[in-house]
């Protein structure tokens, strides 16, 4: 799918370097901000998903930033706002056919499911609140 090794590594060293590195603090309303876009069918977690699932891997770990992504509340980031409101009025099946463009149905969209009841579960999602 147009990733070579060589270049996947070079990416993955630099990324542990950074996310390694104490001194620099990346707030989670920073990096989460833009739901709407980062759940869309070729960025942030859907194109990984169908990468990974091409490849034989279960992204499950994927499916649980998908989920958070899903109930990103921010006051201050009206695509999460927005994105709120769609999921409260039209539901998640809604919000993975028109956005992330998957089937609600399809693994993708279960394994996304199965995160979401996961997160729930421990408390991390709660209806009608901020993930």
């Amino acid at each position: 799918m147009g990733i070579n090794e060589e270049s996947q590594i070079k990416f993955s060293k630099t990324a542990k370097a950074k996310y390694t590195d104490r001194a620099i603090v990346d707030l989670v309303t920073r990096i989460a901000r833009d739901p709407i876009r980062k759940l869309g069918p070729q960025d942030r977690f859907i194109g990984p998903m169908r990468i990974a699932l091409s490849a034989g891997i279960k992204p499950k770990a994927i499916a649980l930033g998908a989920a958070a992504a899903l109930y990103f509340d921010n006051p201050e980031d009206r695509d999460a706002l927005r994105l709120k409101e769609i999921r409260e009025t039209k539901g998640i099946d809604y919000i993975l056919k028109t956005i992330s463009e998957i089937d609600p149905q399809g693994e993708i969209a279960q394994l996304i499911k199965e995160a979401v009841e996961e997160l729930k579960k421990k408390g991390w999602i709660r209806e009608g609140e901020a993930a």
